[in-house]
């Protein structure tokens, strides 16, 4: 832990090790499977958790940040507040209850790309930006969303 202070991660560092002590005493050192397990470990949120459960076990669970949900509500014409709790929830629970990707973890890994090329708080692109991204990540496989 001592390597960990000033860097400005430390508390990252604490809560890593807390995560690792449950897990070891918990699950016997496997790491858990299911999302609340996942999300219930010290320092993990509901982004981490989701993109751990969509990439490492297949699970239909959506990481969510600012980025993601300002390029959703700009393809999908959500004029909502993107900074209220209770629109991340509802995008959240929209991408967990429709995911149309095989295996779910398909769209979170291109979605880390939206927020450098395509998410800018203060100057919206067009919704095709994000598609192109997320298009040219999967290889141009299929149609990733309806025109708006």
């Amino acid at each position: 832990m001592k390597l960990w202070q000033g860097l400005g991660y430390y508390s990252r560092a604490r809560n890593l090790q807390k995560a690792a002590r449950v897990i070891m005493e918990t699950y016997g050192g496997g790491f858990p499977t299911d999302y609340d397990a996942i999300r219930a470990l010290p320092g993990v949120g509901d982004y981490t958790a989701g993109a751990i459960s969509a990439i490492a076990f297949g699970l239909p669970r959506p990481a969510v940040d600012g980025n993601v949900l300002r390029v959703v509500s700009r393809i999908a014409g959500d004029r909502r507040d993107v900074t209220r709790p209770e629109t991340k929830r509802a995008v959240t629970g929209s991408w967990a209850g429709s995911c149309p990707w095989t295996p779910p973890g398909t769209l979170t890994r291109p979605s880390w790309s939206w927020g450098p090329r395509c998410a800018c708080p203060t100057a919206p692109p067009s919704a095709t930006s994000a598609r192109s991204v997320t298009s040219v990540w999967l290889g141009g496989r299929g149609q990733l969303w309806s025109s708006p």
